[in-house]
């Protein structure tokens, strides 16, 4: 396991970079408390898990060689007051995702989330939920986007980007052809319930059941 930061104040760390190649974290887990500033860990990392990340406010952005798991661990990038900070997760094999909440919280717009292979498909687990909604006013929810590369995609986790107010939020499985957009989409369990103002679907094949 690898922590950066244990929790918060002189436990915490704040932005977190990678500026060169050579500084790839490998390891099982990966968990992070920032008090803020951002993390992008940008690199070819070699995580099995992704498990308790907190960034305040704060960006999360993760790459991975290969494939990473994030089904029991949790992102929370929420801020007292705020808007949620933004989340993306590159994997170069399957990806398969919990609890993701870049909500804003009091009066604060959500964060979007964009979620990407190259190989393997996306899964999000059941029970979880992906919770990019804005709070307060007209706030809009963050957008969230699921790339597979024309691979398969299995929502048993619900996603939930509700503007507040007038607010809007939107759900895009794909975003254009090839790299750009999914595979089959299906919602194996009733707990990947979808709930937004617009959803777009850009599948390369397979057929899309939701």
């Amino acid at each position: 396991t690898v922590s950066l930061g244990t929790g918060t104040g002189a436990n915490s760390v704040g932005a977190v970079t990678q500026p060169q190649a050579t500084g790839i974290i490998t390891a099982s887990t990966l968990n992070v408390n920032s008090d803020g500033g951002g993390v992008t860990l940008g690199q070819s990392n070699e995580l099995v898990n992704l498990g308790t990340v907190v960034t305040t406010g704060g960006a999360f952005t993760y790459v991975d060689a290969t494939g990473v798991s994030e089904a029991a661990g949790s992102i929370n990038t929420t801020a007292a007051g705020a808007a949620g900070g933004a989340v993306s997760i590159t994997a170069g094999g399957a990806l398969a995702l919990g609890n993701i909440n870049t909500s804003g919280t009091t009066s604060g717009v959500g964060g979007d989330v964009t979620l990407v292979t190259t190989a393997g498909g996306i899964t999000t687990a059941n029970g979880t939920t992906i919770n990019t909604s804005g709070a307060g006013g007209n706030n809009n929810a963050g957008t969230v986007i699921l790339r597979s590369n024309n691979t398969a995609v299995g929502l048993s986790g619900a996603i939930t980007a509700s503007g507040a107010g007038t607010g809007t939020g939107t759900v895009s499985l794909g975003t254009g052809t090839g790299a750009n957009s999914v595979g089959a989409v299906t919602q194996p369990q009733a707990t990947g319930i979808i709930t937004a103002s617009t959803l777009n679907v850009n599948s390369d094949g397979g057929g899309v059941t939701l």
